[in-house]
């Protein structure tokens, strides 16, 4: 497939793709990839499309048909780059002329062609707060030397230090782990900060080629922030693969666009701290991810931005009454346990109004009754 970025602020990529055997000009911008027919037969032939044959030379209008692909991949000629297109499965192709408009969910654009995928490194402003960015620097500052000249110095503590536990958890039957970490970029360019900090959240797992899989994580990721902020209007600023080495290390050779709905974040809500740290939640982290994967953390509840979370009408007042109830059936099974004390106060209680039942008769009697629940 030959790739061409026609103007990355309109975000319109073209280039030629394979499809269902025959090659295709595309266009792809917003949420919707065009696929145009190459030749002259495919596009006389393409009336054909939505249409069943009833008999012989007979057609008539069908049901459009579906997306079956899991993905549509190919390579630029010139860079040797990859695009990997994620169509919305099952999801109609619809037709305008002879060109084809598909649904996607997701896109990958890769700098270099690699077979499988064993890593995902998630940046956002959310994260950068969650696992605070500013921990990665020591700075030496005298006071006399700083006022009579401006000199001090920063030092940036190591990845160890600066590197969280990795905490397992299981998506589909797949292991998965979790760590945070901090990221450092150096630049002589006058027109960038001499160095940027970045905080970042991994998915490690089993090298596969199963981009769906991968796109499951990115949703798992993206409600774990949610859940950590209580709001869903976070949005990743940017995601990369990363493909295994040797050694065990890692090589980032594509990012991820998933074409969700845009959110603005509310950098005054993190300004004031209105999210949990890692930090607090350390050692729990892949418990909470795997709760997530497995739909046992409610999640129904959270607003959508900070602002509208402090306005409760029926909706969401039922919404959280359904969240404390869901996690308190699934904390207390059987209920709250009794003490030693209280199983043998209720007892004593018990045994005083049998008696007093015993020696009581009619509308007496009926009451006693009503006042033992044990």
């Amino acid at each position: 497939m030959e790739l061409n970025r026609v103007d990355s602020n309109d975000e319109i990529y073209t280039g030629v793709l394979r499809y269902k055997d025959d090659d295709y000009q595309f266009v792809f911008s917003d949420t919707k990839l065009r696929l145009i027919p190459c030749s002259e037969k495919q596009r006389s032939s393409m009336w054909k499309f939505g249409m069943k044959e009833i008999a012989k030379g007979t057609y008539t209008q069908d049901e459009p048909p579906r997306m079956e692909e899991d993905i549509l991949v190919g390579n630029c000629n010139e860079s040797s780059k990859q695009i990997i297109f994620l169509p919305k499965k099952g999801a109609y192709i619809s037709k305008q002329n002879s060109v084809l408009f598909i649904d996607l969910k997701a896109y990958i654009i890769c700098k270099y062609v690699r077979d499988s995928i064993d890593r995902i490194s998630f940046n956002a402003p959310e994260i950068n707060c969650i696992h605070p960015t500013n921990q990665a620097i020591e700075c030496t500052l005298d006071i006399e030397a700083f006022m009579n000249s401006g000199t001090f110095s920063v030092t940036a503590r190591d990845f160890e230090c600066t590197t969280t536990k990795r905490q397992p958890f299981v998506v589909d039957g797949k292991n998965v782990s979790v760590y945070f970490g901090i990221s450092r970029m150096m630049s002589t360019k006058i027109w960038e900060p001499p160095m940027t900090l970045s905080s970042n959240m991994m998915f490690e797992f089993d090298a596969t080629d199963d981009y769906r899989f991968v796109l499951r994580l990115w949703y798992i990721g993206k409600q774990f922030i949610q859940f950590l902020c209580y709001r869903k209007n976070v949005e990743f600023s940017k995601v990369e693969l990363a493909a295994p080495c040797e050694n065990g290390t890692h090589e980032t050779f594509a990012e991820l666009y998933v074409l969700d709905e845009g959110v603005d974040t509310e950098i005054q809500t993190l300004k004031d701290g209105r999210y949990i740290k890692q930090a607090y939640i350390s050692g729990h982290e892949g418990q909470i991810l795997s709760d997530i994967a497995s739909e046992k953390l409610y999640l129904r509840h959270l607003p959508d931005s900070f602002q509208s979370g402090k306005h409760i009408d029926a909706a969401r007042f039922v919404m959280i009454t359904a969240a404390f109830e869901w996690e308190f059936d699934r904390l207390f099974p059987d209920g709250i346990c009794k003490s030693k004390e209280r199983v043998e106060a209720e007892l004593i209680v018990s045994q005083k109004l049998n008696e007093l039942i015993d020696t009581s008769s009619g509308k007496t009697k009926k009451i006693y009754k009503s006042l033992n629940p044990y």
